[in-house]
């Protein structure tokens, strides 16, 4: 039987399918909110990688004064 659906598989792809052509589709445009929202999210993304490197070299510093009492 999965010889059979091969072949008709085969079959349909020898026989080709109509497609649209590309005039045809209509492709949504992008809209700018949806452009506006993804480039606060990546701004928003940047800076709490900025804060958390920051706090991140602030922790840091402690460990380093930390080790001095040791």
């Amino acid at each position: 039987k999965a010889s059979g659906a091969r072949s008709d598989l085969l079959s349909s792809i020898m026989q080709g399918i109509a497609l649209k052509p590309a005039e045809e589709r209509k492709i949504p445009e992008p809209t700018s909110k949806k452009e506006e929202a993804a480039a606060l999210n990546v701004a928003d993304i940047l800076a709490r990688r900025i804060a958390w490197a920051a706090s991140d070299s602030e922790d840091d510093s402690d460990s380093d004064s930390d080790s001095e009492w040791d």
